[in-house]
């Protein structure tokens, strides 16, 4: 192994075994010394890149649910196997409790099926060193791999023994020199043992590597050739590792030259992370770090720089320090830089007229006397934009016109500018005049015209139109105009207003409650556009208010001006009804009426409950009401009122009805000593009794209403002991109980008993039968708790029957009988077992087609008639059961196929279904032989004989059939008879004799033989 010239290292858990293999130590990695970086100069990618492929075995993807899956070598790039069955196994993050992969998502297991090992063959150049690494770990436990290389067809060479238990990876590394004539090397990992001993279980690989050392090739280029001052230049460095091994720990530092300026924190990546960025500002030092680089890896890393000093060409300096992943030595890139030129960058400048006069309404040019030079881009004076112009040379005044321009290189500069509008004449005078109606007005009153430089114009004012009528109130328009001796004009507006009368306003809707007081001066004002308020002066002309009478009036008001106009206004003033209501208290379940008083206008009450509004009634003439509620009220949390309207419908007023529960129930109850075998329980009682029932031996009865003082109540045979405990129990009318008493019971009574049959509802026998024993003198009907008033008398055998007529009607019915002694005290009693009618229903096949329209059969039990039904339907009329339980249905044109669903159904007496039974449909069949027939002869009738259900027949003659029919006779026989014109030569004419059932179904043909 010394000979291979090869190193190893290893990186495991806390409880990875230390192993000495062939003169190597295996240990932990932390207990390593990492080497000092070298100071070796850049690397040059060596002739050929060794490397193995998919050394992470994250290809295929596992798909399965399972998080592991088996695919044939051929599928698993780069790698091969020694199991017979050519299987991979590959397992993916998510199975079981295993930590993650170290690299990616998936890793191997070597024991798939069986143990053996997984290897790649890699053409390889004598005497290049390679790197080595692979990571693993147990399954279940510890297990146990090595590392083999050597050459295919030859022996392989132990590198190193692993054994790792399940809960860490462990890493392996070494070196490892091609030996002489071995172009092709076998990287091998073999099975030695597993946990628990299952071939198909153990030994978990990831992250192999078997590779010349890794070479990072690094080139820089700028974004542009060149860059101006204070204009921005991307630097971009693409870091590519064309060697084998991964790079990792890759720092970058770059030199920033003089001339470009770095802002930190600014790096960018799209493919990498970077991380550790630092910037030495008084060094112009950028260092950072990217991440691990595989074989064939790139990082692209953006650098943003901008230009500071004018200067012809300038070059950053790149290295980089990296070293191969889990080995300590390091390696040093010098980059390719690129270089950029910086040039100048000074702004343009705008020169022109600083101020500018402008007469008014003169055109006014803003580019005239502009200019805009830049040192690199020359004349810029048509890039010049007019960023602010208001100026109006309609108005005089100063304005500041504001330009802008905009070198080639974003640089912008501004420029103000000052241009003044001369003044023109100005007229002045009054805005607005005020003329009272019909009076008379001077337009040239007040007014002036003066010029700046012409001085008074006021001779030279001229009034271009002037509409004022002083008879019309309204606002009117004069215009004036003056030009001064430059020509320039300048007009006035005057606006003349005729005054008008006064405005008399008043309330709208005025309404006053009957009786209340009313003033007519507290609803109106009064207003002049000359006086101003004039209310105090408004006076009533008509007032025809009454205050003690609902109704509408008027009131009609009077104002004059200081210039003698007088307006005038009449106002509705409606006096209203008024009235009012109170409520008493109202109290659940006891009052059913709301009552109350009311007073004033009301003529009609609803109530509201809840927002329902129920309807209106009539007041009495008593100044109080009373207003049924019935079950409109039922809760505490009802929110009910009265409302009370006028005769018109307008309400008046209304009250909330204060609610209250009715006080505690109160009750007591007694009961007289009871007579066992007497049925009655008798007693009285006191208070809110409502309901009483009584309790035997815990089970209580049902409730019965309680009516006066005293009651009566029916236990029949229930007490039957003296140990028995009887209570009797009243109830309020809500069902709570107020008082109960126990019963006091003696006994003196007969004996008997009752035997009885079983009893048929719906059956055509009305009598229950059976026999009694003892004092029994007579027995009663009970049903469904309610006795029957007649009785039946027990026969000297000691027999009876009752009769019941309609009284039981269903099974669920409880039909009990009792039977009493001549006292007519109760001495037994038995409940009659009810059983449902019953019978069935045999029938013979019908045959479809035939004759016989009758379905004949039998019926058994209680069928007392029955019904047919054909196809869904049931035909109206019913057969009747004879004596001897036969019948016959009549089935007319009803069933007309085999195909028909045909149902019997049986009834009792009562019309109630208690079978039904599915008829048998056979079809029609028959036979027919006919006798020559002489054409011509004096014989005109085809004669011949049916079989089975042959009922007509018809003649074909040339494929005619003819309209004559003729029908079976008795015998089976049949004869056809044929006119003179039906059949006319036996050589020519073809004849075919067609028989059909009853139903025109066609049973059978024949050919008839003519001679």
């Amino acid at each position: 192994m010394s000979e291979k010239n090869n190193t190893i290292n290893k990186c495991v858990s806390a409880t990875a075994t230390v192993l000495l293999i062939s003169g190597m130590i295996i240990s932990p990695l932390s207990e390593i010394n990492m080497k000092k970086v070298k100071a070796v100069s850049t690397q040059e990618a060596q002739t050929q890149v060794i490397a193995l492929e998919n050394g992470d075995f994250e290809d295929p993807v596992v798909t399965a649910k399972a998080h592991w899956d088996v695919f044939d070598e051929n599928s698993v790039p780069g790698w091969k196997t020694t199991a017979s069955d050519n299987l991979i196994e590959i397992q993916e993050n998510g199975l079981s409790k295993s930590s993650p992969s170290i690299s990616g998502n998936q890793w191997a297991e070597l024991n798939a099926n069986e143990v053996s090992a997984l290897y790649q063959d890699i053409p390889t150049t004598p005497g290049v060193k390679v790197r080595w690494q692979v990571y693993h770990k147990g399954r279940h436990g510890v297990d146990t791999a090595v590392v083999e290389f050597g050459s295919p067809d030859g022996s392989m060479v132990q590198q190193a023994e692993m054994a790792d238990d399940k809960d860490t990876w462990g890493l392996y590394t070494g070196e490892y020199t091609i030996p002489e004539g071995q172009t092709t090397t076998r990287f091998q990992f073999r099975s030695v043992s597993a946990a628990g001993g299952d071939p198909a279980a153990g030994n978990l690989l990831d992250n192999i590597q078997f590779a010349t050392q890794s070479v990072l090739n690094i080139e820089g280029s700028f974004a542009k050739d060149g860059t101006k001052v204070n204009q921005g230049a991307d630097y971009t460095l693409h870091v590519s590792n064309v060697g084998g091994m991964p790079a990792d720990n890759n720092t970058i530092s770059v030199q920033i030259p003089e001339a470009l300026h770095y802002t930190a924190g600014s790096l960018s990546s799209g493919n990498t992370t970077i991380s550790n960025e630092n910037y030495d500002a008084v060094t112009r030092t950028l260092t950072f770090k990217i991440d691990l680089l595989k074989k064939d890896a790139t990082a692209d890393i953006t650098i943003p720089m901008t230009g500071t000093t004018v200067t012809d060409a300038v070059k950053p300096s790149t290295s980089a320090t990296y070293n191969d992943q889990n080995f300590s030595d390091t390696y040093t890139a010098e980059a390719t830089d690129d270089t950029i030129a910086v040039a100048s960058n000074e702004p343009p400048a705008i020169t022109g007229e600083a101020q500018t006069v402008v007469q008014p309404n003169a055109i006014f040019d803003p580019m005239l006397t502009m200019v805009a030079i830049d040192k690199e881009d020359g004349d810029l004076t048509n890039n010049i934009v007019v960023v602010s112009n208001p100026v109006d040379t309609s108005k005089s005044g100063t304005y500041d016109v504001t330009y802008e321009v905009t070198d080639s290189d974003g640089n912008q500069v501004t420029f103000a500018r000052q241009v003044i509008v001369a003044e023109p004449p100005v007229i002045t005078g009054k805005a607005q005049t005020n003329v009272n109606p019909n009076s008379v007005f001077d337009p040239m009153s007040t007014m002036q015209a003066v010029d700046k430089e012409d001085g008074n114009l006021t001779d030279k004012l001229v009034i271009v139109s002037n509409n004022v009528d002083t008879s019309q109130p309204g606002t009117y328009e004069i215009a004036y105009k003056v030009t001064d001796s430059d020509g320039n004009t300048s007009t006035f507006q005057r606006t003349v207003i005729v005054t008008e009368i006064p405005v008399i306003t008043t309330e709208d809707n005025v309404q006053i409650d009957r009786g209340a007081a009313f003033h007519p001066l507290d609803y109106v004002k009064a207003n002049d556009k000359e006086d101003g308020d004039l209310t105090s002066q408004v006076k009533v002309t008509s007032n025809t208010v009454e205050i003690n009478q609902a109704g509408t009036y008027q009131v009609t008001y009077e104002v004059t001006d200081s210039d003698g106009n007088k307006a005038t206004k009449t106002m509705q003033v409606k006096v209203a009804t008024v009235g009012a209501i109170k409520t008493n208290t109202f109290t659940i379940t006891k009052d059913g009426y709301v009552t109350g008083t009311f007073a004033g206008d009301v003529a009609r009450i609803a109530m509201i409950v809840d927002g329902q509004v129920y309807g209106k009634i009539p007041v009495p003439t008593d100044d109080t009401y009373k207003y049924y509620a019935g079950s409109k009220i039922s809760s505490l949390s009802n929110h009910v009122e009265m409302v009370a309207y006028d005769t018109s419908g307008k309400e008046l007023d209304r009250s909330d009805v204060t609610i209250q529960g009715v006080p505690p129930t109160v009750g007591d109850i007694t009961a007289t000593e009871y007579m066992i075998g007497s049925s009655y329980i008798t007693g009285s009682y006191t208070g809110d009794v409502a309901r009483i029932s009584v309790s035997i031996n815990g089970d209580e009865l049902r409730q019965i209403p309680a009516s006066g003082s005293r009651y009566r109540y029916y236990v029949g045979s229930r007490v039957t002991s003296l140990d028995d405990k009887v209570e009797v129990i009243a109830y309020d009318a809500k069902g709570k109980e107020l008082s109960r008493t126990d019963v006091s019971l003696e006994q003196d009574l007969p004996i008997g008993s009752i035997i009885s049959n079983d009893y048929s509802v719906d059956g055509a026998d009305k009598y229950i039968r059976g026999t009694v024993t003892g004092d029994i003198t007579h027995v009663k009907l009970e049903l469904n708790g309610t006795i029957m008033a007649s009785p039946a008398f027990i026969q000297e055998d000691n027999s009876f029957q009752y009769y019941v007529g309609s009284h039981i009607t269903s099974l669920d019915d409880n039909v009990v009988l009792v039977g009493y002694d001549s006292k007519g005290i109760e001495v037994s009693r038995t409940t009659i077992n009810l059983k449902e009618t019953q019978g069935t229903i045999a029938t013979q096949d019908y045959l479809v087609g035939g004759a016989d329209k009758y379905i004949r059969g039998t019926t058994t039990g209680d069928i007392t008639h029955v019904k047919l039904e054909v196809n869904g339907t049931v035909m109206t009329s019913p057969a009747l059961i004879q004596e001897d339980n036969t019948f016959q249905y009549y089935t007319g044109s009803h069933i007309t196929s085999t195909e028909d669903n045909a149902v019997l159904i049986g009834y009792n007496a009562q019309g109630k279904e208690i079978s039904r039974k599915t008829i048998s449909l056979i079809a029609t069949q028959g036979t027919i032989a006919v006798e020559d027939y002489v054409v011509g002869g004096a014989d005109k009738y085809i004669h011949g004989t049916s079989t089975g259900d042959v009922y007509r027949l018809k003649l074909i003659v040339n494929g005619e059939t003819l309209s004559s029919k003729t029908y079976v006779q008795s015998g089976y026989i049949f004869n056809y008879y044929v006119a003179s014109n039906e059949i006319t030569s036996a050589e020519n004419d073809r004849v075919e004799m067609v028989a059909y059932d009853n139903m025109g179904n066609e049973l059978d043909r024949s050919i008839v033989n003519l001679r």
